[in-house]
């Protein structure tokens, strides 16, 4: 698995009121589109989950507003998982 940081960074929007904003600047942090948490327990899941194609630096109020809407992804089988994780492999070595 790549160490490198590819993940998706979508900007705050500096015009919405943000209880997080402090001045000028945005918390953000970053998303897991792997969730919950307690779904992924093994190695493969863990890694899977910690993907960089996985994760997205996003606002953290639109964070809260993801999770409140409690629309927990499928999770994918350890076959898929892989083939996602292998797909994202090729990727770096072309």
């Amino acid at each position: 698995m790549s160490s490198k940081r590819h993940f998706e960074e979508i900007p705050c929007n500096s015009e919405t009121p943000c209880k997080y904003r402090e001045e000028d600047e945005c918390f953000e942090d970053i998303h897991h589109e792997a969730f919950p948490k307690s779904a992924y327990r093994d190695g493969l899941e863990k890694r899977f989950r910690e993907h960089v194609l996985n994760k997205v630096l996003i606002c953290r109020a639109v964070h809260d507003d993801i999770h409140a809407q409690n629309l927990i992804p499928q999770k994918p089988s350890p076959e898929q998982m892989i083939q996602f994780m292998a797909r994202k492999k090729d990727t770096d070595e072309n």
